[in-house]
């Protein structure tokens, strides 16, 4: 347990590493679309859709940066067990 341990904290910097590059990208992904939703309503005049469609537009990108951030969170946990499991550190209990 103790070299498992030792193991999943050297992949775990990397992981750190990865969800804080990924949070930055989508900081900048929710600014972009709240930035183009404004973007859209001054040159278009949409005022048909009311004065807040740009938070509406962000709103929506926020849905999706989270459903992309889930997704990545479960790509990292399964990559960690495909990790511990090749080097040894993950092993089924033999039944006897």
């Amino acid at each position: 347990m103790n070299r498992f341990l030792k193991e999943l904290f050297k992949g775990f910097k990397w992981v750190l590493i990865s969800i804080l590059i990924l949070s930055l990208i989508i900081v900048v992904f929710i600014g972009s679309a709240w930035g183009l939703g404004w973007l859209v309503d001054k040159l278009f005049d949409l005022k048909n859709f009311g004065p807040n469609f740009y938070i509406s537009f962000g709103s929506v990108t926020l849905v999706f940066t989270f459903i992309i951030q889930l997704v990545t969170i479960i790509i990292i946990i399964w990559a960690l067990l495909a990790y511990g499991k090749s080097r040894g550190l993950i092993q089924r209990r033999k039944e006897k």
